[in-house]
């Protein structure tokens, strides 16, 4: 599928249990005049035999992966940070949801892409066709 770009500033995160009880996060981004979010994805899992649920390395993967790409050392520091925002191409309108982030050129950082479904495939094969 083909992936369009837009560049936009983290204006807020969320890192947290949400109402569902799943670890999850959002990056939300500005793009002068219209907003977005990033995430919603499950980063822990339902343990049967403990009843509840727990960590995995998939959400902690995720999480290090997105400072990687931002540049930052902490997740209080990703606000303010400009980045491209990476969409799948349809459907098309501001309902096409964003698959990834990528720094601008002039910011040096250890990660130069960071694409939530590539991750996913490499932690949860079996489940391949879902993504």
């Amino acid at each position: 599928m083909n992936k369009s770009r837009e560049l936009g500033k983290i204006t807020s995160t969320m890192l947290g249990i949400e109402d569902h009880g799943i670890l999850s996060f959002n990056l939300c981004f500005d793009f002068g005049g219209s907003m977005q979010c990033f995430g919603g994805y499950c980063l822990d899992s339902y343990d049967k035999e403990k009843k509840e649920r727990v960590g995995h390395a998939f959400g902690t993967t995720v999480i290090r992966q997105i400072l990687e790409t931002v540049g930052v050392d902490k997740w209080e520091k990703l606000v303010g940070k400009e980045m491209w925002v990476i969409r799948n191409d349809k459907p098309a309108g501001w309902s096409t949801m964003i698959v990834g982030i990528e720094p601008p050129a002039y910011r040096k950082t250890a990660r130069k892409r960071f694409m939530i479904k590539e991750l996913a495939k490499e932690f949860f094969p079996e489940e391949d066709k879902k993504w």
